[in-house]
C-alpha cells in the first residue's frame, strides 16, 4: 500500500433518545464528504478519550452502521440483561451514558482502505495488530477496552503502515 492514506476524524457524543437510552450522534470534523459514514470498503476506526486509546476496530461496514449495530446491542443488553447474540455492544459506550459523571463527546478517526482490499481482511487485521502494538510501545498501556488484536507477521508492510497511520493521528 503506497497510496495515501484516506483518514476522517469524527466527534463522537451522546444523542438523547425519548427513553433516555444511550445513542450517538457522529460529527466529521476535518472532512466534508464523511466518507466512512456510509464507506461500503473495509476500514479500521481508533476511538480516543482525550489522548487516551479507548479501542482500535476494523469493519466492512459504514463506520455508523458499525456503530449502529454495537449501540443497539448494548441499549438490549441494559434494557434485559442479557447479551444478544453472544454479543453487548462495544464496553466503551458506557463512557457516553449520560447519567454517569463521564465524557460526553469522545473522538474517532476513521481510516478507510480501498476496494482492493476487500478480500485481504488478514492485510487490515495485521494493520490493526500493530497498531494496537505501537499504541501500546507509545503510550506503556494497551487501549483502555481493547481486547483481541490480530496479528499476521505474512503482511510486511503491516507496521510501517500502522505507524504511518499513528503519526497522522496524533
Amino acid at each position: 500500500m503506497t497510496e495515501s492514506l484516506n483518514i476522517e476524524k469524527f466527534s463522537l457524543s451522546y444523542k438523547p433518545t425519548k427513553s433516555g437510552e444511550v445513542s450517538f450522534h457522529l460529527k466529521a470534523i476535518n472532512s466534508k464528504k464523511n466518507e466512512a459514514l456510509k464507506y461500503p470498503n473495509r476500514l479500521l476506526y481508533i476511538v480516543l478519550n482525550d489522548n487516551t486509546f479507548l479501542y482500535v476496530g476494523e469493519a466492512k461496514a459504514a463506520l455508523k452502521t458499525r456503530f449502529q449495530r454495537s449501540f443497539g446491542s448494548y441499549r438490549h443488553f441494559i434494557r434485559v440483561g442479557k447479551a444478544r447474540g453472544g454479543y453487548k455492544g462495544y464496553k466503551w459506550i458506557e463512557l457516553l451514558d449520560p447519567k454517569k459523571n463521564t465524557p460526553k463527546e469522545l473522538k474517532v478517526w476513521a481510516v478507510l482502505f480501498p476496494a482492493s482490499y476487500n478480500s485481504y481482511r488478514d492485510r487490515i487485521e495485521a494493520i490493526e495488530g500493530e497498531l494496537v502494538w505501537e499504541i501500546r510501545k507509545r503510550t506503556k498501556h494497551w487501549p483502555t477496552f481493547q481486547n483481541e488484536i490480530h496479528f499476521n507477521n505474512d503482511y510486511k508492510d503491516a507496521n510501517r503502515i500502522a505507524n504511518k497511520i499513528l503519526n497522522e493521528i496524533k
